[in-house]
């Protein structure tokens, strides 16, 4: 839902189902230890503490896979009704920003599938990079922009 937790957060969500579902626990004050967490970690090897990208909200709807098949649908159309077959005249440019102060934040996470935390925007000083390339493998040296004085 895009709002990882870190370690206190979980504790915390497994002391509220606790109290919630009146549950007995050997736990003080029904919050678990840090001994519960590393053994809750081993229990899910699939699940990792690692730093979270910071993505805004619209970028990580547009991940979503009804959204890329619909647009690899329309493309497909554009080379349908424009005779397009030289992938020479088909080109990609994609926009990074690199951050210059990255966050210390880490959450929990599943191993191997990128993790990210909503923001409202950067909110920080970055370095923009323009990538362009064509289909056909050819490319653009990368654009990059920095911070204007």
């Amino acid at each position: 839902m895009g709002q990882p937790c870190d370690k206190a957060e979980l504790k915390e969500l497994v002391r509220e189902y606790v109290v919630i579902n009146n549950m007995s626990t050997p736990f003080p004050n029904n919050t678990p230890g840090d001994d519960w967490y590393y053994l809750f970690m081993k229990r899910h090897p699939s699940l990792s503490f690692k730093k979270p990208e910071q993505l805004q909200k619209l970028r990580k709807d547009a991940r979503k896979p009804d959204i890329i098949y619909d647009f690899y649908d329309k493309l497909q159309q554009v080379y349908i009704d424009n005779n397009i077959s030289d992938s020479a005249f088909v080109f990609n440019c994609d926009e990074s920003g690199f951050q210059t102060d990255p966050s210390k934040l880490k959450a929990i996470g599943q191993k191997s599938i990128a993790l990210s935390r909503i923001s409202g925007g950067s909110g920080r000083e970055s370095i923009s990079v323009l990538a362009c390339c064509a289909a056909n493998g050819n490319y653009l040296p990368p654009f990059i922009i920095f911070k204007g004085k």
